[in-house]
This record gives C-alpha cells, sequence and structure tokens, in this order.
C-alpha cells in the first residue's frame, strides 16, 4: 500500500479549517454560557414565584381560618341553644302530662266521692 503525502497547501488548508473550527467553538461556548445564565435567573424566578405564590395561598388560607372562626362559634353556640330547646321541649311535654294525669286522677277521685256508697 503506497503512503499517500499531504502536500503543504493542503496542510495549510487543514490547519485553517482547524482554526476556524476553534474560534467558531469558543463563539458557541460563550453563547452556551450566555444561555445557562439565562435559564439560572429563569429557574430562581421560577422558584420565587411558586413561593410567592405559597405565600399568597397561606395567607388566602389563614384570612379564610380567621373569618371562619366566630361563624364556627356561633354555629356551636346555635347548636347548644337549639338542644337546650329540645330539652325544654321535653320537659314541656312532660309537665303537661303531669298535670293532665294529676287532673284525671282529682277527677277520678271527686267521682269516687258523689257515688254514694252502698252500706249492706
Amino acid at each position: 500500500m503506497p503512503e499517500n503525502y499531504v502536500n503543504r497547501e493542503e496542510f495549510n488548508n487543514l490547519k485553517q479549517e482547524v482554526q476556524e473550527l476553534k474560534i467558531e467553538m469558543n463563539e458557541n461556548k460563550g453563547l452556551l454560557q450566555q444561555i445557562d445564565k439565562k435559564i439560572d435567573v429563569i429557574a430562581e424566578r421560577i422558584d420565587n414565584t411558586t413561593k410567592l405564590s405559597d405565600l399568597q395561598n397561606e395567607n388566602i388560607e389563614t384570612r379564610i381560618n380567621a373569618k371562619m372562626e366566630p361563624l364556627k362559634k356561633d354555629i356551636l353556640k346555635n347548636e347548644k341553644e337549639i338542644t337546650e330547646i329540645k330539652e325544654n321541649k321535653k320537659w314541656l311535654w312532660r309537665s303537661v302530662i303531669a298535670i293532665l294525669l294529676g287532673i284525671g286522677f282529682d277527677l277520678l277521685v271527686n267521682i269516687i266521692k258523689f257515688i254514694p256508697t252502698v252500706n249492706p
């Protein structure tokens, strides 16, 4: 196999192409570094936006809970009052039944008093 040699002109052309590739790589490297910096800034802004959003949601939740607390207390108070009313209603019915039984018993006793007793 015969050896082929590169002449001086081909070597210089190759050398020039390598030099152009190095320059282009350096330009691309700088561009990639700029892109990397911008991506870092964008990532930081996204992170801050997420944190801010979380804080806003937490703030909204806190405000809602603060406004709901008096309502919860009112609901518990109303439930207690309703329970008391139901208990009072039970006692009212018990009292009415007791009075009716008393009146019935009194009538029975008075009727028995008026019935003449039979003497044998």
